[in-house]
């Protein structure tokens, strides 16, 4: 597959006053499964993903500005699965691994400024994508009871995510350590399937869990990280009817 993003415009720099589209070659061979009188489905892929003047912010002093880098490359496997022995019961899970990473480029490093309009200049080339982990796991699980009183579902779902870098330099205070979540879930559907209820808990570990970070440059100092949360621990209920 070939696809593209479309140029922007940096009406703050009238030295790089626009920047070109940027470009993806992407190729991906798999198989798609089924085993043991189709009780098990496993499907398995590899991929690579070539990327042409990748749109990245950049620091020439302290205010970001939209630029093109040479490019980058993220290639890996990714593999699922569903069990389904019976029914009632079913396990599912999936893994992938990514490993990423930019061609050789300098900018500035706003963790790093040198003067009140100057920042280190550092080599981006090797590091990995931003927003990409390196592995990410997932395993889950239901059971389904059918009684009188109507069908209870029981659902567990636990994941794993390795560290992710959210700057083109891998910062330390630009970064999400890898974490674990967990979620459970018990629901409830009505014998004539009019009624639905669930109660479940979201997060249980109550990680604090960063989903993007930015560094707003001289907006409010090049120094200075700000990021968005996931949400806590959640506890909660709900009652639907359908009709």
């Amino acid at each position: 597959s070939h696809g593209y993003k479309a140029g922007a415009i940096n009406p703050q720099d009238p030295t790089t006053p626009s920047t070109e589209k940027e470009l993806v070659d992407s190729w991906e061979i798999g198989s798609k499964n089924y085993f043991l009188d189709r009780t098990l489905q496993f499907n398995i892929s590899a991929f690579c993903a070539k990327y042409k003047d990748v749109q990245i912010n950049v620091f020439p002093v302290t205010s970001a500005i939209l630029v093109n880098v040479p490019g980058g490359t993220a290639k890996g496997i990714e593999a699922d699965f569903i069990i389904e022995p019976s029914d009632t019961f079913r396990v599912d899970g999936s893994f992938g691994y990514i490993d990423s990473s930019y061609k050789r480029f300098l900018t500035g490093n706003p963790a790093v400024p040198t003067g009140p309009t100057s920042l280190r200049i550092d080599q981006i080339g090797g590091n990995p994508l931003i927003n990409t982990p390196k592995y990410s796991i997932a395993l889950g699980a239901q059971y389904r009871l059918d009684t009188q009183a109507g069908a209870f579902t029981l659902r567990a779902d636990h994941s794993f995510r390795s560290r992710v870098n959210f700057d083109i330099f891998g910062n330390a205070d630009m970064q999400q350590d890898a974490y674990t979540k967990t979620d459970l879930r018990l629901s409830w559907r009505s014998p004539s399937n009019g009624l639905t209820a669930q109660l479940f808990v979201q997060n249980i570990e109550n990680s604090d869990v960063k989903v993007t970070m930015l560094r707003p440059g001289g907006i409010l100092g090049a120094d200075v990280p700000l990021a968005a949360y996931a949400p806590p621990r959640v506890w909660g209920a709900s009652l639907g009817f359908s009709f």
